[in-house]
């Protein structure tokens, strides 16, 4: 759904708000642009559109138009929205929260140990993230500006992007752990369909794990942006946004499985085969990787309960190598969903090394292989 909707058709959403309208109703109540009586044309564009992003409703009995529950959620965010514009300092953009390559570039931290935390994964979606504050205490703006500027020498192109992922990042492990947690309910269900106690059986796919909205300071809107996909699937502009999500959604999960081991863990790498997320010789290679750290699960079917035994034959070498390379295939998957960060200004860039991204890449992998990091 659109972030912004015109003053039409928010007129028209602020008439609906407390009593349902008919045509000739609203035609005397909304208002256009300029504050005029609006058309029939463009009270019907604004009805027509309403409705197609699912805001309004005309009941069938009475022909009346009725605002739903998601036209009333618009209006309060509006609210929010609009008063957070006004604050003298805002910055407000949709932004991937990507994982930050620098300290392993800069060899400053070790890597399964940097990359088994929530706080340092990606988003596979896009957040809402945003940033204000009052005049009082505008000066930490601009004293965060001076230290980018005179300290770091980065461009201050690149100021509101640092400032809403600072602030957003410390969310990252509760929206991380939710959509692995999310994952793991799917697979709960999966199982419960194979003992016959679920009649349909559950997809395991970007639409199923990720449709859900969760926010806390930044707003994680995944229902509109699966909308989004399923209203035009077909676009070129909308396959590489659906790819990149799930390369992204791959390698968050590949990160999640390279240090966890709960009930149902063991099945979301065949889901992603089966729901086409990953190539089947590749997933197979991760589930025997998994298996090497984590053991195998057997399950034996007791009439509808089903019985897990984890057979655990873990030797120490092949655990340190099966998760080294669980993550570097988890880096690699990311790579593809444009989820990771490398700085190119300032002091912590690349900006005129002589190295490009791929470079660096290359050489975190190559540090992670030789277990050099």
């Amino acid at each position: 759904m659109r972030e912004k909707l015109s003053p039409s058709e928010v007129n028209v959403l602020e008439a609906l708000r407390n009593n349902n309208q008919r045509y000739k109703s609203l035609k005397v109540l909304v208002k256009n642009r300029d504050g005029g009586s609006i058309t029939d044309r463009g009270l019907s564009k604004a009805l027509k559109e309403l409705q197609i992003l699912d805001l309004i409703e005309r009941l069938p009995e009475t022909r009346e138009y009725h605002i739903k529950p998601t036209g009333e959620d618009y209006l309060g965010r509006r609210k929010i929205t609009l008063s957070i514009e006004s604050e003298p300092v805002c910055y407000s953009k949709e932004i991937v929260l990507k994982i930050d390559l620098e300290p392993l570039y800069r060899g400053t931290v070790v890597a399964d140990e940097y990359l088994q935390n929530y706080q340092h994964f990606p988003s596979p979606v896009p957040v809402q993230a945003l940033f204000f504050s009052s005049k009082e205490i505008e000066y930490v703006i601009s004293l965060a500006k001076n230290h980018h500027l005179y300290h770091d020498y980065a461009d201050i192109r690149e100021f509101s992007d640092l400032v809403l992922e600072d602030h957003a990042s410390s969310l990252k492990p509760y929206l991380n752990e939710i959509i692995f947690d999310n994952c793991l309910q799917i697979a709960s269900q999966y199982e419960r369909y194979v003992k016959g106690l679920l009649k349909d059986k559950p997809t395991f796919d970007i639409f199923n794990t990720l449709n859900f909205s969760w926010g806390f300071a930044f707003r994680f809107d995944g229902k509109r942006i699966m909308d989004e996909i399923k209203r035009d699937p077909l676009s070129p502009k909308t396959r590489e946004l659906k790819k990149e999500i799930e390369e992204r959604l791959v390698g968050l999960l590949l990160l999640s499985l390279s240090h966890t081991w709960k009930p149902g863990c063991d099945l979301i790498i065949p889901l992603m085969i089966s729901s086409g997320m990953l190539d089947r010789k590749e997933g197979e290679e991760l589930q025997v990787l998994y298996e090497k750290m984590f053991g195998k699960t057997r399950r034996k079917r007791l009439g509808k309960q089903i019985e897990r035994t984890v057979i655990v034959r873990i030797k120490w070498k092949e655990f340190e190598n099966a998760r080294r390379q669980f993550i570097i295939r988890a880096l690699e998957h990311l790579k593809k969903g444009k989820g990771l960060h490398i700085a190119k200004t300032g002091v912590h860039g690349i900006e005129d090394t002589g190295l490009t991204e791929d470079d660096v890449f290359s050489q975190i992998l190559n540090g992670i292989e030789k277990k050099a990091m």
